[in-house]
């Protein structure tokens, strides 16, 4: 069920949801007609926006609906005051998603609170168990351990001692654990998830962590964790209730390294030029940016290809492309590999050159002019081709992107208009 008083968003949502497999008929836009519909149609899990129109807000909703049903809430929002997050911890959310929500944090989080709400309903009809029935107590752990089992993230359920009641294999193999789930049993979770400190990204953060949401029982919002071979999990803790008492906890890690791979291939993608293999505008907007912000003095480098368009009426657009891969392989070579370049713009190239000042400005100018002049030889033909350049220097022709680009480019289309090199 869905309660969001902004339809578009809760339209978007839907699709979402409905994308990745999952009913998401019922939807809400108030705590009055929330309610309601939680009692009509009682959902598996309630993605509640902790903002929603009405006498109600959603952590005050959330408490009535946990209060009428044991059913997971997962709450939407795009803030995240302590305040907020006070109130929230008490209704015992089983996540938080900050709003925009991306379709894979979305399907995690909802895979890990059913994961979870079931461990929970498991693990109290356990404890309840153990005060009456200690052979009923044993089917149940049996049941509760073949449910771990088929998950495929990886799960731990620990006592209020902090010993291992269930765990499955997933859970033992992300921490390289060569023991069974069954010799794991009665150790100390803490021993197997910080046996090999030195296989994670820094460790002392780790284990504050681990003690921070095991023991203080710290909100969590997000909590990744990453280990020196490049595996990334996300991280979910929740305390299991028994009459208000705290009865065990129940560790969740789901693997989101393909996810986090993917990410950055698609970062990747968006500020590469696909022809070329170097930067983009875009990412040359990031590189200056960081140019800027660190200080030192640099040679902000404008380029463009003479007669390229004659290359083209001439020799076809393949032979262009061409053209343009050679262009920046030979940049790349002219300039130094601390220094950035990328393709602008159509056969417009930048470049930015580190530690360069006005006494050798003209070096590097030259430098670049020369290793751009080439004959460019195919069957249909050859051509010549030479590049004009102009340049900016930071801080002396400006101390912003927009400033050294604009000096630059009236440089270059000066010494193209001039037929001749030079700044």
């Amino acid at each position: 069920m869905i309660v969001e008083d902004e339809r578009i968003f809760a339209r978007d949502l839907q699709q979402q949801l409905r994308s990745l497999g999952y009913d998401s008929s019922a939807s809400a836009a108030s705590g009055e007609d929330a309610i309601a519909l939680a009692r009509q149609r009682k959902p598996d899990v309630v993605l509640m926006d902790v903002r929603i129109k009405g006498a109600m807000d959603g952590v005050a909703t959330a408490e009535r609906i946990r209060a009428m049903h044991d059913v997971p809430v997962i709450f939407l929002t795009a803030h995240a005051d302590d305040t907020t997050l006070g109130r929230a911890k008490n209704t015992r959310p089983y996540g938080y998603l900050l709003k925009p929500i991306k379709p894979a944090e979305l399907k995690t989080t909802i895979e890990i609170a059913i994961a979870k709400h079931r461990a929970e309903i498991e693990l109290r009809s356990m404890n309840t168990a153990l005060q009456s029935e200690r052979d009923r107590s044993a089917v149940l752990l049996a049941q509760l351990a073949a449910a771990v089992e088929h998950l495929t993230c990886g799960v731990a359920v620990t006592n209020s001692d902090g010993k291992v009641v269930v765990i499955n294999q997933p859970m033992l193999e992300i921490f390289r654990d060569p023991r069974t789930p069954e010799a794991a049993v009665g150790c100390s979770a803490f021993e197997i998830i910080a046996r090999a400190p030195a296989a994670l990204q820094n460790f002392p953060v780790f284990r504050q962590r681990i003690i921070d949401i095991a023991i203080e029982a710290k909100p969590v919002l997000r909590d990744r964790i990453q280990f020196r071979d490049g595996r990334v999990y996300e991280r979910d803790f929740t305390p299991a209730v028994l009459d208000d008492d705290a009865v065990g906890h129940v560790w969740c890690y789901y693997d989101v390294t393909s996810v986090e791979k993917q990410r950055e291939i698609l970062e990747q993608r968006a500020h590469c030029d696909p022809l070329t293999g170097i930067a983009n505008r875009l990412g040359f907007e990031i590189m200056l940016g960081r140019r800027i912000a660190i200080g030192e003095p640099f040679a902000l480098l404008f380029i463009d290809l003479d007669g390229f368009k004659a290359v083209n009426d001439r020799l076809g657009h393949g032979a262009g492309d061409a053209v343009l891969q050679e262009a920046a392989a030979r940049l790349r070579g002219a300039l130094r590999g601390s220094d950035d370049i990328a393709r602008f713009a159509g056969d417009e190239f930048v470049g930015l050159a580190t530690a360069v000042t006005k006494p050798n400005l003209a070096a590097v100018i030259r430098n670049v002019q020369h290793a751009l002049s080439f004959e460019f030889v195919r069957t249909e033909g050859t051509a010549a081709v030479s590049a004009s350049v102009g340049a900016s220097l930071f801080p002396e022709d400006g101390m912003d992107a927009e400033a050294l680009l604009r000096v630059a480019d009236q440089a270059m289309y000066a010494v193209k208009q001039s037929s001749r090199g030079g700044r």
